[in-house]
């Protein structure tokens, strides 16, 4: 048996198994479906109740600021309530002036304040050739042939794939209610 022909059926077991997993995969996807069509109704519900209630919790929350001076939050059912500093969000008009105002008005604290980053650009420099990369202490690695083993349907990754971003959907609504 040529080497060739080994492969060939090697491939032919990797592609039936890929099959099989396919179809498992489809299984799941489809009562995953029905599930959800049976149970969608009662999450939407519960979603838009418990959305009210964090409103209403809100709500009155906001109106009772002198419950939470000392301290500014409870524990209650397992919920912190209460008030927060809010972080601030950094901004800068023009980012060159305030490096020049750093430098002016503050100048003993510039090195500190100011991030000043040199870098080589990765991409230009791999084209360089053999010689100049050699001279300037560069080395191109990993740069051999690697083996290849990439389906070219793509169906069990699409479904996979639409598995996880399903999940992580339904994972960001539980949270936000």
């Amino acid at each position: 048996m040529s080497k060739l022909a080994e492969i060939e059926g090697l491939t032919k077991d990797y592609a039936e198994a890929r099959e099989h997993l396919a179809r498992l995969v489809g299984n799941l996807e489809a009562e995953v479906e029905t599930a959800k069509a049976r149970q969608l109704p009662a999450i939407k519900d519960a979603v838009v109740a418990a959305r009210a209630a964090r409103e209403r919790l809100a709500v009155e929350i906001q109106a009772s600021p002198d419950i939470f001076q000392k301290p500014k939050t409870h524990i209650m059912h397992n919920i912190k309530v209460g008030f927060q500093k809010a972080r601030g969000r950094l901004t800068f008009a023009n980012i060159e002036q305030t490096v020049k105002l750093i430098r002016r008005y503050l100048p003993d604290q510039a090195s500190s304040l100011i991030q000043v980053k040199e870098t080589p650009i990765s991409n230009a420099v791999a084209q360089l050739p053999g010689v100049d990369l050699r001279r300037i202490g560069a080395t191109l690695e990993e740069d051999t042939d690697l083996v290849v083993i990439r389906p070219m349907d793509g169906d069990v990754e699409k479904m996979v794939d639409a598995l996880l971003k399903d999940s992580t959907k339904n994972e960001a609504a539980e949270s936000a209610a």
